[in-house]
């Protein structure tokens, strides 16, 4: 049976809505919460789909150590819903050749600087999809050099969550860079143990071989 225009635009309408009202962004970041950094990517974000959930996982990775990050964002990506939008940003290498990624893992989506932040990522070397952000209109008019997680990350997750896909950003990535080491994070002055489950990437040429960060044994004495 054929649908008629006002039911067509009642149908997209109610799907448009649906799908943005129920979509959550967790974000990521070292960018701390004292400046407008946070501030700039949630507006950025906000104003692309304005019905979308932020979710703040945390701000407050200690600057450029993408170990830690990788650590918490595996720690609870999983504890998210299914689609939800990851925004990832601790990014040593902004304004250099390290490319911006969108990645569909684990039945969620990533969007992050292809470093290494997703290792610890459930089926990130055997089960995902991965494309590189390069598509113009998707961005921002004018790129920073320093402020990638506004201009390019926050403007990509803000599209993917008004519908935009993964594929629409740009060249398929066939491997994604990923970590082979263990992370010692002391916490509460507790030692915490986190060994990444996975070593090389398929054909061993994506392997960053993140180091093992060790705290020393704490003694009576400390």
């Amino acid at each position: 049976c054929r649908i008629s225009k006002a039911a067509r635009f009642r149908l997209e309408t109610w799907g448009f809505l649906t799908h943005n009202l129920f979509m959550i962004v967790a974000l990521l970041t070292d960018f701390g919460t004292r400046d407008y950094f946070v501030g700039a990517v949630k507006g950025t974000i906000l104003t692309i789909a304005p019905a979308t959930k932020a979710v703040d996982v945390s701000h407050e990775i200690e600057p450029q150590n993408v170990l830690e990050a990788a650590f918490t964002l595996g720690a609870c990506c999983m504890d998210f819903p299914k689609g939800t939008i990851f925004m990832a940003v601790v990014d040593p290498g902004v304004g250099s050749t390290r490319r911006p990624i969108v990645v569909e893992a684990a039945e969620r989506i990533f969007v992050c600087p292809d470093n290494g932040i997703l290792s610890p990522v459930p089926g990130i070397t055997e089960n995902y999809s991965a494309f590189e952000i390069t598509e113009p209109r998707l961005m921002a008019e004018q790129v920073s050099t320093t402020f990638h997680g506004r201009d390019i990350f926050a403007h990509g997750t803000g599209h993917l969550a008004n519908g935009v896909r993964p594929v629409e950003f740009g060249p398929t990535i066939d491997y994604p860079l990923v970590g082979d080491g263990s992370v010692t994070i002391d916490l509460f002055d507790d030692a915490l143990l986190v060994a990444f489950p996975f070593g090389e990437a398929p054909g061993g040429k994506r392997d960053i071989g993140l180091p093992e960060q060790t705290e020393p044994p704490r003694t009576d004495d400390q």
